[in-house]
């Protein structure tokens, strides 16, 4: 970096250049007095043209939208901390800034195209492609870990499809109910959660028959009751459940203890998911009482090494 605050042309040039083939990029950052972060946000981008020169690319964080600090990023490594998922903090809890990039057209070319087959933007991917550079682990890999992880743990048992985008912060294994008409819930994990919750858990339902709906309804608040009565106290606190527009949505619990990898998340939430399901399509069919489906939850809290 020069006493002007920029960084010489050849120090970046070589982090983008996976971008640009043999063609190394033309890159300044301006840096703001007092400044000496860069700020990349997770939606679409400005493009500036300036006639006779390459694009000013501006990526900023404006309202709404989401960023990471490159020079501050929090070091995941393989942990999950007693914290929480890293992550970016929520829109509006961090000093909005603008950052300018100078890219050639040739990169700004292959960036967007790449974008476009990968599914996300312009931002999202320069965030990724440098922090792979620099060996910084964004929220969004690891969150993608853990839903690679349990796609692999529940696809051999066919009883849930599942299926996420690249880059997003949910997933969905979608089951079908042994009912008339089959009809199928989707649980949607969504691990977007706050400072002290890993995400939640959404069980969508959509029937019109009232019969499966009050059902469906008794499976619910029964399950709520359980775990309040036999996970809660472990927990430290109530699991504060709730039932809408034909929506059961669980708080996951945050994990206490050491650091946890992507695979003991998968694993946990993989494993909560399957004995709801298990149990759900028990109870709809008459095989599994009440009592019988608190017994079998009873039975395998006393298994698991991860409560959520």
């Amino acid at each position: 970096m020069n006493p002007d605050g920029i960084l010489e042309r050849q120090q970046l040039g070589a982090v983008l250049a996976p971008l640009t083939g043999n063609h190394s990029a033309h890159v300044q950052i301006v840096i703001e007095p007092g400044g000496g972060q860069i700020v990349f946000g997770l939606d679409a981008v400005e493009v500036k043209m300036r006639k006779g020169a390459r694009p000013a690319v501006i990526v900023h964080d404006g309202k709404g939208r989401a960023g990471y600090r490159v020079g501050a990023a929090q070091p995941l490594g393989n942990a999950l901390t007693e914290r929480g998922l890293a992550r970016a903090q929520p829109a509006g809890e961090r000093n909005q800034r603008t950052r300018c990039l100078t890219l050639s057209d040739e990169v700004v070319r292959e960036v967007d195209a790449l974008a476009h087959r990968l599914g996300t933007n312009r931002s999202a991917l320069v965030n990724r492609i440098l922090s792979e550079y620099v060996s910084v682990p964004t929220p969004e890999r690891r969150i993608n870990d853990i839903f690679e992880a349990i796609e692999a743990l529940v696809s051999p048992s066919r009883e849930l499809v599942p299926f996420f985008a690249p880059n997003s912060q949910s997933m969905s294994l979608k089951s079908s109910l042994a009912y008339k008409y089959r009809p199928t819930v989707k649980y949607e994990v969504d691990l977007g959660g706050g400072e002290d919750t890993l995400g939640t858990l959404n069980v969508v339902f959509r029937t019109q028959s009232a019969e499966l709906i009050a059902a469906l309804t008794d499976f619910f608040r029964l399950w709520a009751r359980i775990e309040n009565a036999c996970l809660a106290p472990a927990l430290g606190g109530t699991i504060a459940c709730s039932l809408y527009d034909g929506r059961f949505v669980r708080p996951l619990a945050m994990p206490r203890g050491h650091a946890r990898s992507a695979e003991d998340i998968a694993g946990a939430i993989s494993a909560y998911v399957q004995l709801f399901d298990r149990l759900l399509k028990g109870y709809l069919s008459g095989d599994l009482s009440a009592k019988d489906v608190e017994l079998a939850y009873r039975g395998d809290l006393r298994g698991r090494g991860l409560l959520i």
